[in-house]
């Protein structure tokens, strides 16, 4: 029962890294591309 709940939380941990760090990539992405346009400094 302790493996399962470790490996529940080993594996929505990992999940919520993954989402925090897709959402960093797409901010990049979408500042890079903004600063692309319009050369902002600001980026």
């Amino acid at each position: 029962m302790a493996d399962t709940l470790v490996s529940g939380h080993i594996i929505s941990a990992c999940f919520i890294i993954s989402i925090h760090f897709l959402v960093i990539y797409l901010f990049y992405l979408t500042c890079m591309f903004y600063s692309l346009q319009l050369s902002c400094s600001y980026c």
